[in-house]
């Protein structure tokens, strides 16, 4: 068992020396760049899409706010048509 436990230490100190160097490369090229305006333009494009979604949903609820009303109003009973006025 430890004899399994150090293979796995030594495996994962190599991936993870590994996983440091190709960061460290790719911080100093040009795609660095490319790759952090790639993740802006995106977090951009989801935000607004969100916001659009977001202002939609209100409206639907809005709507949907609505035509409860409407529908509670039109079960309500109507009690006027008893005392209605002398025409």
């Amino acid at each position: 068992m430890i004899f399994l436990q150090k293979m796995l230490t030594e495996h994962l100190q190599r991936v993870t020396i590994r996983f440091f160097n190709l960061l460290i490369r790719l911080l100093k090229s040009e795609a660095w760049e490319k790759l952090y305006n790639i993740v802006v333009q995106t977090r951009r494009l989801v935000s607004a899409s969100g916001l659009k979604s977001a202002g939609v949903r209100r409206e639907t609820a809005a709507r949907h706010r609505g035509r409860l009303t409407a529908k509670r109003e039109a079960a309500q009973p109507v009690s006027h048509a008893v005392n209605r006025p002398p025409d």
